[in-house]
């Protein structure tokens, strides 16, 4: 009996055993196979973001290694060109958070107009290269700086701009002039809000957030982002709501720029840099506004153009100056750049293309120019506050070479 009850007990044992033993076995391969497909998974999903990053990357050793080795240098020249020297900047500051502060290039502490520095370096292949951060940083500052202009000298045409409703012409309105003002206001705000939108605000206002977040760009900004159809329920919405948050925060902002109608900066000029020195006047005889042939790079905008197109002297010197320039029996002289000897040879063994002045100036609002109905033009003169135009050899104005001063000018006829 004793016997039997034992042999049954060790045959239970042995089930048990083989069941536990199974079902161990099944654990264990239920665990390796789910720690496999979790391995697989994650190499996967790491190869698929490396694919998705370099789609035509080859997978061989040396060329990963290439690879690798251009992606650190590319990552080098990024970090290189994406650094900003604020030295030379001119930088008006956003009173308000949702506005981006506005940069421009300054020349003694002051705004700097006309030729600009287009920031130009020696790359580390030799060649030329552009920091494109910088010049990003500038081209946006100066066209931001004429939307405020142009919006507080378009007062009287934000008076009338519809806050409602976008407005559009056509037969029915086009010569309602409450109508046109408000198109041409609406048009300039667009231009003001996008290039001064901060990253929130163009999520908010310029992006298709419905559709893949398809934002709008800088050569044609719309409210609400493109959208294929167009959604003008969209547009309008984005619209009136920036306009009850946002447009008297800008309005009163750009009653800042051109206060008391004048802009105190710098009117730089690039000139051609192939004249023969005179060794009987001891110096170069070179163009001066306000007849200049070169202008050279600039962060265009319509106001800065506008700024310098008349010259109208409130001195002595200065209209003397303009009396000499304008005489129809010399045609727009020359004039004499005094350089010693030494300093002329010196230079010309430098060989520059061009050199550079730069005339300390005040810009002053002359009227809102509205013969063409729907493009009014803000047009601007300018005048002289110091008589000295300092000469400088680089276009960083950092290596001044010589002086004219038009007190004391010296002139002579084109050949």
């Amino acid at each position: 009996m004793h016997h039997k009850t034992f042999f049954h007990l060790f045959i239970l044992g042995i089930i048990l055993l083989g069941n536990i033993e199974n079902s161990n076995a099944q654990f264990l391969k239920k665990l390796k196979d789910k720690v496999s497909k979790s391995v697989t998974e994650t190499v996967d999903k790491i190869s698929s973001k490396k694919n998705e990053k370099n789609p035509h990357q080859p997978n061989t050793q040396n060329e990963n290694k290439e690879t690798s080795q251009t992606s650190t240098n590319s990552k080098s020249v990024k970090q290189q060109t994406q650094e900003i020297d604020y030295s030379d900047i001119y930088t008006i500051k956003s009173p308000y958070p949702e506005f981006k502060s506005i940069h421009l290039q300054a020349h003694n502490d002051l705004p700097r107009f006309g030729s600009h520095n287009p920031y130009y370096f020696k790359n580390r292949y030799g060649g030329q290269g552009v920091n494109r951060t910088k010049n990003t940083l500038l081209t946006n500052g100066y066209n931001s700086y004429g939307s405020l202009i142009t919006m507080h000298f378009l007062e009287s045409y934000f008076k009338d701009i519809d806050r409602t409703s976008l407005t559009f012409l056509d037969r029915s309105n086009t010569s309602n002039t409450k109508d046109i003002h408000s198109n041409i206001a609406q048009r300039e705000l667009l231009k003001a809000a996008y290039g001064l939108a901060t990253e929130s605000i163009i999520k908010t206002f310029f992006c298709d957030m419905k559709n893949n977040s398809k934002c709008t760009s800088s050569s044609y900004a719309i409210w609400g982002g493109h959208r294929s159809p167009k959604d003008e329920f969209e547009e309008q919405e984005k619209y009136t709501t920036y306009v009850d948050k946002h447009l008297d925060k800008l309005r009163k902002w750009s009653k800042d720029f051109f206060e008391n109608g004048t802009q105190t900066g710098y009117f730089v000029n690039r000139h051609k840099w192939g004249t023969s020195y005179d060794f009987d006047a001891q110096g170069y005889w070179t163009s001066i506004f306000p007849n200049n042939f070169h202008k050279g790079h600039c962060y265009r905008f319509t106001g800065e153009e506008a700024f310098f197109f008349e010259f109208l002297p409130i001195t002595n010197y200065g209209n003397k100056h303009l009396n000499q320039m304008t005489d129809p029996n010399s045609y727009y002289p020359l004039i004499l750049l005094k350089m010693n000897v030494e300093a002329a040879e010196a230079l010309t063994i430098k060989k520059p293309e061009f050199v550079y002045s730069a005339t300390k100036v005040k810009i002053k609002f002359k009227t809102l120019n509205d013969s063409q109905v729907h493009s009014p033009l803000v047009e601007f003169t300018y005048h002289l506050l110091n008589p000295v135009i300092e000469f400088f050899e680089d276009i960083q104005l950092t290596k001044k070479i010589g002086e004219i001063t038009l007190e004391k000018g010296v002139y002579k006829k084109r050949n």
